[in-house]
């Protein structure tokens, strides 16, 4: 782009004018689709479970039966249902059991690895966060974001609200 831009010229005319405006947009744009790759890199992820075939076959196989079962309301398939569903929470618990040695074993503590030993020791460690339901002050739980701003808003002025201090006359009086 500095290579490119022409600071020194001469502006006799209105064409001069538009070639000088235009040329350094064009020059712009000429620089920016260099400089932007032509298409963006695509990462396979590299953290979580992968699912095998066999697992994503269940997957499958336990939606359509919980939709049958659901639509037809047949004792069969809710028990076809349940059946698929048992055995994929087995294959998972496989998968998990799996990559959590796996990623066990890779780990390290030292700087080579980043430490990553020590951060994941440190990541268990850590108190789970807890989302606790927001209550209106009537009572019942606040379903929507407008609702659990006009709690807090409410929850907030009964906190800050100064206290009842004594007027002159009830200090005099005393």
């Amino acid at each position: 782009l500095e290579n490119s831009l022409q600071l020194n010229t001469v502006l006799s005319s209105k064409e001069d004018i538009e070639n000088a405006v235009d040329s350094p947009t064009q020059n712009i744009h000429r620089a920016a689709s260099a400089s932007t790759p032509s298409e963006p890199e695509i990462r396979p992820r590299s953290y979580g479970i992968v699912l095998t075939r066999e697992a994503r076959e269940l997957i499958r196989t336990k939606r359509r039966l919980r939709r049958r079962a659901i639509r037809t309301q047949d004792p069969w398939d809710r028990i076809l249902w349940n059946r698929a569903a048992k055995q994929l929470k087995v294959v998972l618990r496989e998968l998990r059991s799996d990559f959590f040695e796996q990623k066990l074993s890779s780990m390290d503590y030292t700087v080579d690895a980043n430490y990553s030993l020590w951060k994941c020791t440190k990541a268990l460690k850590r108190q789970p966060l807890r989302w606790v339901p927001v209550r209106c002050p009537g009572g019942e739980f606040a379903k929507t974001e407008v609702e659990q701003a006009n709690a807090f808003g409410f929850h907030l002025e009964d906190r800050f609200t100064p206290y009842d201090f004594a007027t002159t006359e009830q200090i005099r009086e005393t």
